[in-house]
């Protein structure tokens, strides 16, 4: 399984040439729901790491610092998203990123509360 990184990578790559030609073929929209699904599992597995890093500290401020960093991680995670949305919007792909977008907005607002908490 590729990197997180390298997935971004091929991801954008398709992305930027299907907005070159117009189009999105079979395959690259395989890739980028794969790239998807990868995502949004990946943003789960951070936020139950953060969930088990954050219990193990008792000072206030170090957790309220830690989850400004995963609001950061989330909300850019997010932007990315953004990012892919217009640019196959631009070529009338037509893939679901509802669900990742979703997870990725509840996280952030749960992020946001624990940071609130602690702040």
């Amino acid at each position: 399984m590729p990197t997180l990184e390298l997935a971004y990578s091929e991801a954008e790559t398709i992305a930027l040439e299907a907005a070159a030609i117009g189009r999105l073929t079979p395959e690259q929209a395989q890739v980028l729901r794969t790239f998807f699904a990868d995502l949004e599992k990946n943003a789960l597995s951070v936020y139950q790491a953060g969930r088990m890093v954050a219990s193990h500290s008792y000072d206030r401020t170090e957790i309220a610092k830690f989850w400004k960093g995963e609001c950061d991680w989330f909300a850019a995670q997010l932007q990315i998203l953004d990012t892919f949305e217009t640019i196959l919007a631009e070529v009338g792909a037509e893939l679901d990123l509802k669900p990742p977008r979703q997870t990725l907005q509840d996280i952030l607002e749960a992020c946001f509360a624990h940071h609130e908490i602690h702040a």
